[in-house]
């Protein structure tokens, strides 16, 4: 297991990354990073979580591309608006993950999810493709601020509910699989003592939302990521679970 604190300009994080009790490998990958500790504050502070897939290890090297294309290209992004440059960062990734699955035939096909944040003055932009998900908690309150590319999210209400969790499963855009992509961004206004989380499905898919808003409401930043984890795997969940849990100084 890795459990990595950092302290931040503007947030304390604790992350961690683990495989699972079934699987062989890990496929998701994360990155903190901030900007401020490389002389451009103004960029903020980076979040990201990825959770590949592809056959044999296509997935650990789409996941591991995002999380280390992704914050170059928006370090070195001209673009002011950190929102919007965070989306044409992520675009840019997905042309590299895609060329990379094109170049190689043991790769074709590979993909990840990526839901990506940067909190700088005030706000918080999140922007994701796939399933792994972001949520902020205000005043208690946590409310999901990614989008889920899944067809259950996408065509909500056309089928039959006992075929809600299968489509549950089924991603309608991930990054790499095909050469365009549209990610989707939502801006929110953050406060001291608000918290971000940003996880993979390994989580989100047998731990309910009420249970991440009591953790988080109940537990010390600190202890957050482990009991998450705690609470996936007694829920036997057996995929990788990869979580960062940020909160606003």
């Amino acid at each position: 297991m890795t459990v990595n604190t950092a302290l931040r300009t503007l947030l304390e994080s604790v992350c961690l990354s683990e495989t699972g009790p079934t699987r062989l490998s890990n496929e998701d990958s994360l990155v903190v990073v901030d900007y401020a500790e490389q002389g451009q504050p103004e960029k903020g502070v980076l979040l990201v979580v990825s959770d590949g897939m592809g056959g044999h290890n296509a997935g650990e090297i789409a996941s591991t591309m995002v999380t280390s294309l992704l914050p170059d290209f928006y370090r070195s992004s001209s673009v002011i608006n950190c929102a919007e440059a965070l989306v044409q960062s992520v675009i840019a990734v997905n042309e590299q993950v895609y060329d990379r699955s094109m170049s190689d035939r043991t790769l074709r096909g590979m993909g990840a999810t990526v839901v990506a944040a940067v909190v700088v003055n005030g706000c918080v932009a999140v922007v994701n493709v796939g399933d792994s998900r972001a949520y902020l908690l205000h005043n208690d309150i946590l409310r999901q601020v990614s989008h889920d590319d899944t067809l259950r999210q996408n065509h909500f209400g056309i089928f039959p509910p006992k075929f809600g969790e299968e489509l549950s499963h089924v991603l309608t855009q991930a990054i790499g699989p095909h050469m365009m992509v549209s990610p989707h961004v939502s801006i929110s206004k953050v406060t001291e003592g608000d918290m971000l989380l940003l996880s993979s499905d390994g989580l989100t898919s047998v731990v309910t939302d009420e249970e991440i808003r009591y953790i988080l409401t109940n537990k010390p930043l600190e202890e957050t990521s482990k009991a998450l984890f705690d609470m996936a795997i007694a829920r036997e969940g057996d995929d990788n679970i990869s979580v960062i849990i940020s909160s606003i100084n």
